[in-house]
């Protein structure tokens, strides 16, 4: 799989946010974002930024490979 095609869904698809509290103080919350619409990627925030930014680069790879074998099965949708 593209690294490039990775690291574009990374960026452009995945964002993560502090939500720290007091009990807490370093929770992330990992999400997708398309447009205006933001999904959590998990019921609860992470416990780290660490652990955040993880789901975002999985969220990515399966992203890209989505879009990898959406291409490969049905290269008719990609044309414009």
């Amino acid at each position: 799989m593209s690294e490039d095609l990775i690291e574009f869904f990374y960026n452009q698809y995945t964002a993560t946010e502090p939500c720290g509290t007091r009990d807490e103080p370093n929770a992330h919350a990992a999400f997708i974002r398309v447009g205006v619409q933001r999904f959590n990627l998990t019921p609860c925030a992470c416990e780290t930024r660490e652990e955040a930014d993880w789901m975002r680069e999985m969220a990515a790879k399966a992203m890209a490979r989505a879009a990898q074998e959406a291409y490969r099965l049905r290269p008719m949708l990609f044309d414009e």
